[in-house]
């Protein structure tokens, strides 16, 4: 198990061995950098990654929906250790454990169908962000907010 995607797979099989009719996994991985102003000045500048998994599950039209932070540890600059995705394997079994249990204790959704079947088609929308702004370096980026 080396990767998010790898993460995602095994908490899916996990959900559906626990007996979840329905799993939906989304998990994510961002990095980003902040540029903190307190009165015209730099109070903190940092860079942080993130990881994180979400869960929506079903299980006899009982419905979960849930989150899970940091799944793998360690920051944007950090080469991620293998040793570190077992500790990612221990907090999503974790989370399973208790979204099963969260799940008994759930009332069922009686107007709920199932998940829609695809394939879907999505529209493309450009220009959401400034691509100027990704590129630019730290110091660009205080150049700029001043």
């Amino acid at each position: 198990m080396n990767s998010l995607f790898d993460l995602s797979h095994y908490a899916m099989k996990e959900l559906i061995k626990k007996g979840a009719d329905e799993v939906v996994i989304n998990a994510t991985k961002s990095s980003g950098s902040q540029i903190k102003f307190v009165n015209n000045k730099i109070a903190k500048i940092g860079t942080e990654g993130l990881t994180g998994m979400s869960f929506f599950v079903v299980k006899d039209k009982k419905i979960i929906s849930t989150s899970v932070k940091d799944v793998i540890a360690g920051t944007v600059d950090d080469v991620i250790d293998h040793s570190d995705l077992n500790v990612s394997r221990k907090k999503i079994d974790e989370a399973v454990a208790k979204t099963i249990k969260f799940l008994k204790l759930t009332t069922p959704k009686t107007d709920y169908y199932g998940l829609a079947k695809g394939p879907f088609k999505y529209k493309t929308i450009n220009d959401l962000y400034d691509k100027k702004i990704r590129n630019l370096s730290g110091k660009e980026q205080i150049d700029y907010v001043l």
